[in-house]
């Protein structure tokens, strides 16, 4: 009986024992149902010891506890630890050495300085360890051994600056690292990766990288989030990202990069999510982020310098969704097609750019279900019509629409663009198909007149010839023929169908415009075009120098007839001076043939009256003699025309005119030095080993009408005259031809 009392009474008092530990401080909130103890901001300054034992949470926050003593003995049902927030500035070794369940650890926001691969021995279930924001500038081998189940370790915010190649080894199960915020100056040793594998994602943002090296992530190939975020970076090597094939989200936000690193994100074939803002790019080229067929979303904002986007920026990425190109204070432009080819862009934000306006053909706006264009200094014109449109039209939808203001021109400054109409913007035409109709008539004039222009500044030749040959007219020579007639002035060209009594002169290359003793007063100028040999290939090349020759019977017959003429107008008492100068050049000729001398030379330097007197002509043509153009009596009046037969002829006829030559000058007697005196009857003196004719003298006055004969001017056809006709009309009267 008395057995029985007593263990009563032990019972009892353990009862009264157990109630009386189970406190709640003061300020803290204790719930025995769910095991849970929440303190929230007081005055505790060391962990409590009179909760209850089963407890599984306890979260004291934002308090002055400066230690973690023995009493969390007391607790070994814990699960989660939360001290956040307090003056924890060591943890003693082997603390956490009864904690067998617990699985989440916050110590962030403490004053912790150090630790070792000591402290954490014991907590062989924790999944989470949160280290941020503390003093801790150095982890070393092994420290984190004990944690053989943990998935997230965050030890950002801290003064890391070493970190121990193995000071992660063992955490296999590692899925969640965070590193930023420390004092590190480039990533961590690959081999430090090694040691965790299956590690998912990467934070390694607001540290002094600078650059990020080659293969630096190879060994991370399950590793789908990387944060670079104000890590420093100037730049980004080729292959920095290699082995980053499941790599869904970057960020290289808020670092130094001059240009997009188009070619190392090329390798990011699964990348859904890119933030690029706060760089120092100025464009966004055509096809700067190629490879990225997964890209989703892009965000970039806040990048100062960057001021134009260029057509086909995102042509490569078809599965955007999500566009965020806002705070650039100085993008001016986002170039027309620049978002062309996004099927499934649905979110466009471009607040707060310095946008003045945007085409209407840059995305079909309709589509988009969150439309953002506040804070732009935007242009209420015409440009920005369909825009007032779009916002008018979707004013009672979901779709969130942002109020556009506009800042230009003043006297609209501060309005709401869908509130005003065409009249105050100034558009006459507010439908965009007729102001399309308009721009495009305007172009098409503009163009038809240049290229009208253009063809006939390139045609002005052929026009202009057309219209001297007489295009419309009824000039019978054709082009061909045109061409062996270059020897024509123009003005004699356009002329050449009018007859005239002297219907072919004989052109000089010099003008010799000599006066004779007969006519003193009749002086006149004969015009003179310079007459060059166009094709001569048909002839052989040893004659293509040949000129038409003199023919001296014809001469000499003239020279008779021009004698007579003298003698009756003188009263037949004139005396026959060519004659007997003849006569002497004969004789001195004879005495120089037997003394083997050359014969003295004649030329019209010597003797021009002998020459003005031989030079007449009278059944022949000299298309290339240089004489003084002069006729005989009149004969028929069939014309003559230079053309290409008849040079033709003149290699048929050659051996016939030769024997006719000979013959001549075997009944008429001439100077032999005649020929070769005036060069330009003959071919080249060079080619026949004689010395060039002398350079003629300044030119004396102009050859008078002599003789029945008359001058023109520039070259023309001429009538055959016959000897016979001669003789018909007398020989003591002058003929008139009229000019």
């Amino acid at each position: 009986m008395e057995c029985h009392l007593i263990g009563f009474c032990i019972i009892a008092t353990l009862l009264v024992s157990t109630s009386a530990l189970a406190n709640c401080p003061s300020g803290c909130q204790c719930d025995d149902n769910t095991l849970v103890v929440q303190c929230g901001e007081g005055q505790l300054d060391v962990l409590p010891i009179a909760l209850n034992p089963s407890i599984q949470r306890l979260v004291i926050k934002s308090n002055k506890i400066k230690t973690i003593d023995s009493s969390i003995q007391f607790y070994a049902e814990l699960t989660f630890l939360d001290l956040s927030s307090n003056h924890l500035m060591t943890i003693p070794q082997r603390t956490f050495a009864y904690q067998k369940k617990l699985q989440e650890v916050h110590l962030d926001h403490n004053k912790i300085g150090q630790i070792s691969n000591k402290t954490f021995i014991g907590l062989s279930a924790v999944t989470v360890l949160n280290l941020r924001a503390n003093l801790i500038s150095e982890l070393h081998q092994g420290t984190f051994s004990p944690l053989l189940k943990i998935e997230e370790l965050n030890l950002g915010e801290n003064r890391i600056g070493f970190i121990d190649p193995k000071a992660f080894d063992g955490l296999s199960q590692l899925r969640i690292l965070y590193l930023d915020d420390n004092a590190l100056t480039s990533v961590p040793d690959p081999v430090i990766f090694q040691a965790i594998p299956n590690l998912a994602e990467l934070f390694l943002g607001m540290n002094s990288l600078l650059t990020v090296q080659s293969a630096a992530f190879q060994d991370l190939k399950g590793l789908t989030r990387l944060e670079l975020k104000g890590a420093s970076l100037r730049n980004i090597s080729h292959d920095s990202f290699k082995g980053l094939e499941a790599l869904r989200v970057l960020d290289l936000s808020d670092n130094r990069l001059p240009n997009i690193p188009s070619l190392s994100l090329s390798h990011l074939e699964r990348l859904e999510l890119l933030s690029l803002g706060q760089n120092d790019f100025e464009v966004i080229l055509e096809g700067a982020f190629v490879g990225l067929k997964q890209l989703k979303r892009l965000d970039i904002n806040g990048a100062l310098k960057l001021k134009r986007i260029m057509s086909g920026a995102f042509a490569a990425n078809a599965n955007l969704e999500y566009l965020n190109l806002s705070s650039n204070k100085m993008l001016v432009e986002v170039q027309e097609g620049a978002l062309s080819g996004l099927p499934h862009l649905r979110h466009v934000v471009l607040k707060a750019n310095a946008l003045t306006s945007l085409a209407e053909g840059l995305f079909p706006w309709k589509d988009l279900t969150t439309l953002d264009l506040s804070e732009n200094p935007i242009a209420c014109d015409c440009r920005v019509m369909w825009m007032r449109n779009l916002l008018i039209a979707k004013n009672a939808s979901q779709d969130e629409l942002s109020e556009v203001i506009c800042e230009f021109p003043e006297r609209l400054r501060g309005e709401a663009l869908k509130h005003l109409n065409p009249t105050l913007m100034g558009c006459t035409h507010t439908d965009p198909r007729k102001q399309a109709l308009i721009g495009a008539l305007l172009v098409g004039s503009a163009a038809t007149i240049t290229a009208l222009a253009l063809v006939l500044y390139r045609c002005r030749h052929k026009i202009r010839e057309y219209v001297k040959g007489g295009l419309w007219g009824n000039s019978a020579l054709g082009r061909k023929e045109r061409e062996y007639q270059k020897t024509f002035c123009d003005e004699d060209y356009m002329s050449r169908l009018q007859h005239h009594p002297c219907s072919l002169g004989i052109h000089s290359t010099f003008p010799n415009t000599y006066t004779a003793t007969h006519h003193p007063g009749a002086a006149h100028h004969y015009g003179m075009c310079a007459i060059p040999i166009n094709d001569l290939n048909g002839l052989d090349q040893q004659h293509k120098f040949q000129q038409l020759q003199v023919p001296t019977a014809t001469l000499m017959s003239e020279k008779k007839l021009n004698d007579n003429k003298v003698a009756l107008a003188g009263g037949g008492a004139a005396i026959d001076d060519s004659a007997s100068f003849v006569l002497h050049m004969k004789s001195a000729a004879a005495a120089a043939a037997r003394d083997q001398q050359p014969a003295p030379k004649l030329n019209h330097y010597t003797k021009p009256q002998f020459l003005s007197a031989t030079a007449a002509v009278g059944d022949s043509c000299y298309s290339y003699a240089d004489v003084p153009m002069v006729h005989g009596v009149p004969v028929t009046s069939q014309q003559f025309r230079l053309t290409q037969e008849h040079f033709k002829l003149q290699q048929q006829q050659q051996l016939q005119q030769q024997q006719q030559y000979d013959n001549d000058v075997n009944r008429e007697v001439l100077d032999p030095n005649y020929i070769y005196s005036n060069a330009h009857y003959s071919i080249p003196l060079e080619q026949v080993g004689r010395s060039k004719t002398p350079t003629p003298p300044p030119l004396p006055p102009a050859l008078p009408l002599r003789n029945g004969l008359c001058a023109t001017t520039g070259r023309r056809s001429f009538q055959q005259k016959s000897a016979a006709a001669t003789s018909a009309h007398g020989n003591n009267t002058l003929r008139q031809f009229p000019h």
